[in-house]
């Protein structure tokens, strides 16, 4: 989250995406959405302090708005603990709930076309039947992209294998992750997302791309695919879903990430910032 400059008050300013600035079509279009884009800038360019996700995302700003390396940091989000245990009564009840079985593949996130859907659809159609469990869609509301994808689905004819699901409370949505066998996350500009990291926290394997900041958040944990290309996404996903000892290592590999990824960490850094922050304003 980005807050615009307020008087005489020092702001932090967090990082997380860019790509409203390096993509068109995440630019806001009404008057009153320009604005707030031009003053999320004008925050982000006069914050006393920055933090980025990561050093792919702090090398971009820099680049964008030449900002200094001194006054931007970087954090890397942790996973929060306690999201492993405790999930199987409600997963099952929201399985039988979503007529679902457990062993699915799962993405979440936004459906705009900068998150490669359409490839994530392609790569998932050219998966041998045999192997191919079926494909849930997690995102927020947003039943124009909806019903364009559901057609690409229609005419790749994996449509009754393709499930979109609205967004869901935090205990459901922890539960839906721990009934799948794969996350997938597509985005092919991603540097951040909170569901590799939850995925990272319970053991799920995940497939993403390498070439974003992804590499940095999963730290070798997570199966870099390249998602531009549906075959070779295909063959990736033919063959971790047809290759249990693959499966497991891998499954391990994000258990062990997610056990060093900790949210006290990088809270810890946080008030750490706040603290030099303040300091300086004590300075005579």
């Amino acid at each position: 989250m980005a807050l615009p400059r307020m008087g005489t008050v020092k702001v932090l300013v967090t990082v997380q995406d860019l790509l409203p600035v390096t993509l068109r079509e995440a630019r806001p279009q009404r008057f009153d959405q320009q604005w707030c884009y031009s003053q999320i800038l004008s925050g982000i360019s006069s914050a006393a302090a920055r933090v980025c996700v990561s050093r792919s995302t702090q090398e971009e700003l820099e680049h964008e708005w030449s900002i200094a390396g001194g006054s931007t940091q970087v954090i890397l989000y942790g996973v929060t603990p306690g999201a492993v245990a405790g999930y199987d009564r409600v997963k099952d009840e929201l399985l039988r709930r979503l007529n679902l079985t457990q062993g699915y593949l799962l993405y979440e996130g936004s459906l705009l076309p900068r998150q490669n859907i359409e490839g994530l659809l392609h790569a998932f159609a050219a998966v041998p039947r045999d192997r191919r469990p079926p494909l849930v869609l997690l995102s927020s509301v947003n039943r124009e992209r909806q019903a364009a994808l559901a057609q690409v689905a229609q005419e790749l004819n994996v449509d009754h294998d393709v499930h979109f699901l609205d967004p869901l409370s935090d205990h459901e949505r922890m539960a839906l992750f721990h009934g799948a066998r794969l996350l997938v996350h597509p985005g092919l500009f991603d540097a951040f997302s909170v569901a590799v990291l939850d995925a990272l926290g319970i053991g799920l394997p995940t497939l993403c791309m390498r070439e974003t900041g992804m590499a940095e958040s999963t730290a070798g944990a997570a199966i870099h695919v390249d998602f531009s290309r549906p075959h070779v996404a295909a063959a990736a996903l033919s063959d971790i879903l047809g290759d249990d000892d693959r499966y497991e290592y891998y499954r391990q590999l994000s258990l062990a990430q997610g056990q060093r990824s900790s949210s006290t960490l990088a809270a810890a850094q946080y008030m750490a910032l706040y603290q030099r922050l303040l300091a300086a304003d004590r300075r005579p």
